[in-house]
């Protein structure tokens, strides 16, 4: 039944887990392309910015004043025209000495910027140029320097127009946007050190990017990817390299995989737990089904069968048609159990009238026997020996009639058999070992057997002469199987001495033991006494 029901129930759990696992993949899909597109705005938003920045240096920078380098004008002109950027904590103006020779702040001017590579580069290079995260060498602050070059009429460079960029304006022009969630925007210079982020600016900005993700800030193109953020958090991120950007700015911006798989995790864990549940309380049901209406049913059967096969008649399963399929199969039994029992009835009858009138041909056998020998003048010693060969005879048909099986209990069959050889006033015979059932031949040689060895005992062995007799087996596992290893010593009597000739009782044990039950049969006459061993296989004895 269990089996049964998880093969109707794990196909409907695997298409349901393929269904989450593919609305999963989904969803990631979804969150890269959403990623990857507030990455695109926040990159253009910043090039807006140092456009933006860019185009009011290079108005500056046209300035008749400015390109005349005539410092008392320049430096009124840049102290209105700084109250009028808050986006610039300075403006400079450089001769081609990288000198500063115009400055909203007086205290400033003379002082030499030549060493800054931006300033080399844009004097060089004749064009714009973004310079790195720096601390300004007259304001103090945290910029991001921008150089554009002074031109004269005759398009040659003559010195440079030096705009320092607040990063604190720059994060809080970037931080007035929408967040999502536990999302983040960070913005690092060519060198890969954070010039603005959110959240916790004051954490990373000035700081570089971990090794680990400068090959973000070097990639040769933009991409998404999921990663565990500086901060701890795990999220999907879409970069855009410095080298890619025309602000020469490394942008990325990351949303939070705990955020944006919520819904799905959730529905993932809710079908989840539900298939357990539904498994568990399936596989239950199929249990209790199984137990009270499949197993029990069937244990009452078996049991009522075995019950029976042991010899109780009256056994019944109890079983009706309206109990279903299993029982319509108890009736059966039921049915058939009280058939057995009415033969078996019948069967008894006939048997103990069998064991009556076998006893009574056994005794009608003594009679003739008795006159007939007598009548002849036989010896009265043969004539006891018949008689008590056909009383041992009758003995074990006694045994093997107690049991319907027509087996017979071995201690049974060897306690019968020496019964009349027993001394009332004291012990002589010892019998020893397990008991097991024999086969009505196998009772009736051993019998015959102990018979003429009890008689031998006592006319010329230990039962002569106040002596004792041991007898005792064993069961014991060979290579052939199961072996029974008998043995009947005498003790205390005369020497017994090997016969000349073999007589009719050693003749018929042997015919007995060896031949009739394929057995190993070995004999010691010893000082002591008599001692007889026979080995043979317990499958021979269920005849």
């Amino acid at each position: 039944m269990i089996s049964l029901m998880l093969m109707c129930v794990l196909p409907l759990a695997a298409v349901l887990f393929y269904n989450l696992y593919s609305l999963r993949q989904s969803q990631e899909r979804g969150v890269h392309d959403d990623a990857y597109r507030l990455g695109q705005v926040a990159s253009l938003e910043i090039a807006r910015i140092i456009g933006g920045a860019e185009d009011t240096l290079l108005a500056v920078a046209a300035a008749p004043i400015v390109r005349d380098f005539d410092e008392r004008a320049c430096n009124a002109y840049m102290g209105r025209v700084t109250r009028d950027l808050p986006q610039f904590s300075g403006i400079a103006v450089l001769d081609s000495e990288g000198v500063i020779r115009c400055l909203q702040n007086p205290k400033g001017i003379g002082t030499s910027l030549a060493d800054k590579v931006y300033f080399k580069q844009s004097l060089a290079k004749g064009k714009t140029v973004l310079g790195r995260f720096t601390k300004g060498r007259v304001s103090g602050e945290l910029v991001l320097p921008i150089a554009v070059p002074i031109k004269d009429d005759a398009d040659n460079v003559t010195g440079i127009v030096a705009g320092s960029m607040s990063l604190s304006w720059l994060e809080k022009r970037l931080t007035e946007r929408e967040f999502a969630k536990n999302s983040s925007l960070t913005v690092a210079d060519a060198g890969g050190t954070v010039i603005a982020r959110y959240p916790q600016p004051e954490k990373f900005v000035g700081t570089r990017i971990a090794e680990q993700f400068q090959h973000l800030v070097t990639a040769v193109a933009p991409g998404t990817m999921e990663l565990t953020s500086q901060d701890g958090t795990r999220r999907i991120i879409a970069y855009f390299p410095a080298s890619d950007a025309s602000t020469g700015l490394y942008v990325s911006v990351g949303l939070s995989t705990a955020e944006e798989y919520g819904a799905i995790t959730s529905a993932t864990t809710r079908g989840i737990v539900v298939t357990l549940l539904a498994i568990g309380i399936a596989a239950l049901l199929a249990w209790i089904i199984g137990k009270f209406y499949i197993r029990r049913p069937v244990d009452r059967l078996v049991a009522t069968v075995q019950a029976l096969r042991s010899g109780q008649q009256a056994a019944r399963t109890g079983l009706a048609e309206q109990d279903g399929e299993f029982g319509i199969v108890g009736k059966a039994i039921d049915a058939y159990a009280a058939e057995l029992t009415e033969a078996h009835g019948r069967t008894d009858i006939l048997m103990r009238e069998l064991d009556h009138r076998v006893k009574n041909l056994l005794a009608t056998v003594q009679v003739i026997m008795r006159q007939t020998l007598k009548t002849a003048n036989v010896d009265p010693a043969v004539q006891r020996t018949l008689s008590a060969r056909l009383a041992a005879m009758s003995d074990a048909h006694s045994v093997l009639m107690k049991n319907e099986s027509h087996t017979a209990s071995f201690v049974e069959i060897v306690a019968a058999a020496l019964r009349p050889f027993e001394n009332p006033t004291s012990k002589v015979i010892d019998i020893t070992g397990p008991d097991f059932n024999v086969g009505s031949s196998t009772a009736l040689a051993f019998t015959m057997a102990l018979h003429e060895l009890a008689t031998n005992a006592a006319k010329y062995g230990s039962l002569s002469n106040d002596g004792t007799v041991d007898v005792e087996w064993s069961l014991k596992t060979g290579f052939e199987g199961e072996l029974l290893s008998f043995t009947w010593t005498e003790r205390g009597g005369p020497p017994a001495s090997r016969p000349e000739a073999e007589g009719f009782g050693s003749l018929m044990i042997r015919r007995m033991l060896a031949d009739q039950l394929r057995g190993d049969v070995h004999a010691d006459y010893l000082e002591t006494g008599l001692a007889l061993t026979l080995t043979v296989l317990t499958s021979n004895l269920r005849n």
